[in-house]
């Protein structure tokens, strides 16, 4: 790629930088560009592409990604700009048109609910972050404020594979964000914010067909790359192989964890009687989101799936029997 190329994707990149500091960033993208050509000449021929060129107009800084580490401390240069190049290729072959609308700072709503409060949340896809995930899951509050996060990367030629690599609660700027929490916990009968989100990445991986999750394990999360030693490092305090493992989930490597795409559910009927409700909502619950999310994406979607959820033919006896197991208790 000629000097002038750079110097144009440069100025792309660092619009709003000047003096000093846009020529310490010019020649920082100059000495990445040497050193990986490889990458930078993947984007660019990537988001010439009809549907993904307004993707980089509104968010140029695309272009650094597979330069820095993502989603995995453990991924080589190669290994980025694959998963990275794969992604952007299939949010083109899934969402065509719709692809800029999808990958926004807005984004779309993909499901809606009302808390006991009577507080509307609402779960929406969009960009996600610059280094854990080319595709956000993001529950907002009624007043635009993100509560809770999630970022993953889908990839793969012939089997589709969804990494997780960021999870991220509510910033200090949410007011009352324990209480906030602490609602949104009863109003989904006991389901905690952080494994709703999860629920979501897993409900969105059924209804694109995405074949395996796998999620970013504590030791390889990006930020425990050498380059993040400091502040960044320490930021990362959540622990990941916990909620994981919640999730009956197998560990892979030192670095990923490998999910059930449908989520392992308690028999109801196991339960203590003061638990036996709760649970058989929560999963009612999830079915109906299911359904309403597959939806909600399908005017969005190159390829609508049939609409059912995946669960509810396997639960429906369930609930019968505990439908009558709560009966025959309230009887007695």
């Amino acid at each position: 790629m000629s000097t002038t190329n750079l110097s144009e994707l440069a100025d792309l990149i660092y619009p709003k930088s000047k003096g000093l500091k846009k020529i310490k960033k010019k020649a920082r993208f100059y000495f990445w560009a040497a050193t990986n050509s490889k990458a930078i000449n993947a984007m660019t021929t990537l988001f010439a592409n009809d549907n993904l060129k307004p993707i980089l107009a509104n968010n140029p800084e695309i272009l650094e990604k597979p330069l820095k580490p993502f989603l995995c401390v453990n991924w080589s240069n190669s290994e980025r700009i694959k998963h990275i190049t794969e992604h952007y290729q299939y949010i083109d072959d899934t969402f065509g048109a719709n692809s800029n609308a999808v990958i926004s700072s807005k984004g779309i709503s993909i499901l809606d609910f009302e808390s006991l409060s009577g507080e509307t949340y609402r779960v929406q896809l969009y960009r996600g972050a610059s280094r854990e995930g080319g595709l956000g899951i993001r529950l907002v509050n009624d007043k635009d404020q993100s509560v809770y996060a999630l970022a993953c990367n889908i990839s793969g030629t012939t089997t589709k594979i969804m990494h997780i690599g960021m999870l991220q609660g509510p910033r200090d700027s949410v007011e009352d964000r324990h209480a906030l929490i602490k609602v949104l916990t009863k109003s989904l009968h006991g389901l905690r914010t952080k494994s709703l989100l999860v629920e979501m990445a897993l409900m969105l991986a059924r209804v694109l067909g995405v074949s395996e999750v796998k999620a970013i394990s504590n030791k390889g999360h990006i930020y425990q790359a050498l380059r993040y030693i400091g502040s960044k490092r320490s930021s990362v305090t959540f622990d990941y192989d916990g909620l994981w493992d919640e999730f009956e989930a197998t560990k892979i490597d030192t670095y990923f964890y490998g999910l059930p795409v449908f989520t392992p559910r308690k028999d109801p009927l196991t339960l203590k009687k003061t638990k036996r409700k709760m649970y058989t909502k929560r999963y009612q619950w999830l079915d109906d989101s299911e359904i309403a999310m597959a939806n909600n994406l399908t005017p969005w979607l190159m390829n609508p799936p049939a609409i059912n959820s995946t669960h509810s033919a396997i639960d429906d006896s369930v609930n019968s029997s505990v439908e009558t197991a709560i009966e025959s208790s309230q009887a007695a």
